[in-house]
């Protein structure tokens, strides 16, 4: 609301655009509710306020007759026929074989009632080979959520060296590459795996 910004609230809790920076400039704004913990830790990134008050007086200040109005939702039903139609978002689909270029691992995602996992298959060094033989089927990735076509969260990624589940989110970058952010209490880690059998 406009009033927000003349607020004390302002300065505590998080908007729409200090979470959309996070996403945008990859590094800064990391809390998801309050504000107030971006300030305190010094992670608020610089950018924030100047967009902010942007998007303010674009939004309170310029005035919308009825056919401008028209003309935008005609606008947005179009972006998202679009984006229905498109042959990039029909074609991305986590399930398939993805291989892990840093651990190794190969690693077969799949559905089971309307949930993700990801089973290893292979690995490259041949103790961990062995832990597949001798474990059978071991399940790597579990009860991931699609949260949207290319964005998957809440679920846990088993470490087989540390012997943990982490937890972690799943990002499909394109149809050939996914993106795992996992992180363990302080510590985070990213990992990129390339989907097997396409050029």
């Amino acid at each position: 609301p406009k009033w927000l910004r003349s607020s004390w609230l302002f300065e505590i809790v998080n908007t729409s655009t200090h979470h959309n920076i996070h996403h945008a400039k990859s590094k800064g704004n990391y809390g998801l509710y309050f504000r107030l913990w971006d300030r305190l830790m010094a992670t608020e990134h610089p950018d924030y306020l100047e967009a902010y008050d942007k998007i303010q007086n674009r939004r309170f200040k310029s005035r919308h007759s009825k056919s401008s109005l028209r003309k935008g939702r005609l606008l947005i039903v179009l972006a998202m026929t679009s984006l229905s139609l498109s042959p990039i978002s029909a074609q991305m689909n986590i399930e398939g074989v993805w291989k892990d270029k840093k651990g190794g691992g190969t690693i077969r995602i799949y559905e089971e009632d309307g949930l993700y996992f990801g089973q290893l298959i292979d690995a490259e060094k041949q103790a961990e080979r062995e832990k597949i033989k001798a474990h059978g089927k071991v399940v790597f990735l579990k009860n991931f959520q699609k949260k949207s076509s290319n964005e998957f969260c809440c679920g846990t990624i088993y470490q087989l060296r540390e012997k943990r589940s982490i937890s972690a989110t799943l990002l499909l970058k394109d149809e050939k590459t996914l993106v795992i952010n996992g992180w363990y209490g302080r510590f985070t880690g990213r990992r990129i795996w390339k989907r097997l059998g396409m050029k």
